[in-house]
């Protein structure tokens, strides 16, 4: 199979201004766009075949920071996007966490895979829908060119669903490691089983576009 690099968007209005955001579109900063640019750059010399996304411009537009560099255009895939947190979707945090005081107790204190944003979906739920988009490359034999390398670029909980799902790891522990904006991990497989080459990895971004 062909490696795969997991990319999580670069920053977003939302992002910077802490405000809940799920299917709600939010725009790059100027400081994202920057992230963006800087992935693309460290990813100048992969031979990338294809580059799929999710639809929100926060992603796409990462996405399509990448793909330039290699002649390509990102292809949007609903199955990529982010977690539907329904009743939560734009709104800050902290007016959400005193609106739902009871949800924010029990997804603090419980491992909360299954647990649904009110009105939306739950880790688990978002880890069943992506999955497919992934789980093809992953199989032996599945026809990727062994020699290119396939971007998805999603979001927090997608991402995580999908590295989970992947490396055989329990869902509940999504919490275990972090997906930071504009990081990438890196599966491939090896030796009969898939690896963790890379795991939220930031290094291509300069101390002043980590924020």
């Amino acid at each position: 199979m062909s490696r795969v690099i997991l990319v999580r968007h670069a920053q977003s209005e939302a992002n910077r201004d802490n405000v809940s955001l799920g299917r709600e579109d939010s725009p790059l900063t100027d400081l994202g766009r920057r992230q963006a640019a800087a992935v693309g750059d460290a990813l100048r010399g992969e031979r990338i075949v294809h580059v799929v996304t999710s639809p929100l411009a926060r992603a796409y537009d990462t996405a399509a920071a990448i793909a330039q560099h290699h002649g390509l255009e990102p292809q949007a895939d609903d199955r990529l996007l982010e977690m539907d947190v329904g009743e939560l979707d734009g709104i800050p945090f902290e007016e959400a966490r005193a609106k739902h005081a009871d949800f924010f107790r029990e997804w603090i204190e419980t491992e909360a895979d299954a647990l649904p944003m009110p009105g939306g979906e739950s880790v688990l739920d978002v880890a069943t829908r992506a999955w497919p988009v992934l789980a093809e490359l992953l199989e032996p034999g599945s026809g990727s060119d062994p020699d290119g390398t396939t971007v998805f670029v999603s979001h927090n909980f997608v991402i995580k669903g999908l590295l989970c799902q992947a490396i055989d790891l329990e869902l509940r522990c999504w919490r275990r490691f972090e997906v930071d904006l504009s990081s990438c991990s890196t599966l491939a497989r090896r030796r009969g089983q898939v690896a963790l080459y890379s795991l939220n990895d930031t290094a291509h971004l300069s101390p002043e576009l980590r924020r």
